[in-house]
C-alpha cells in the first residue's frame, strides 16, 4: 500500500510538471493542497466540498 501510495504521489507529480512546464510549482501543489484541508478541518466549520476547490485555484498555460 505504501509503495502504491508513493507512485501515485509520483505520478501526479509527473503530470503536474508536464502541465506546469516547471519542477517547483508541482512541489509547491502536493504540499499546498492538505495543508489546505487539514487548515478547514481545524475550523471546526461544515464546509462544502466546492468552496474546498475553490480556495486554491490552479492555472495552467505559460507565461
Amino acid at each position: 500500500m505504501q509503495t502504491l501510495s508513493l507512485l501515485g504521489v509520483g505520478i501526479i507529480y509527473l503530470i503536474l510538471a508536464a502541465q506546469f512546464a516547471s519542477y517547483w510549482q508541482p512541489l509547491v501543489i502536493l504540499v499546498a493542497v492538505p495543508l489546505l484541508y487539514v487548515a478547514f478541518i481545524r475550523q471546526r466549520k461544515p464546509v462544502a466540498r466546492a468552496s474546498l476547490l475553490r480556495c486554491f485555484p490552479l492555472r495552467f498555460g505559460g507565461e
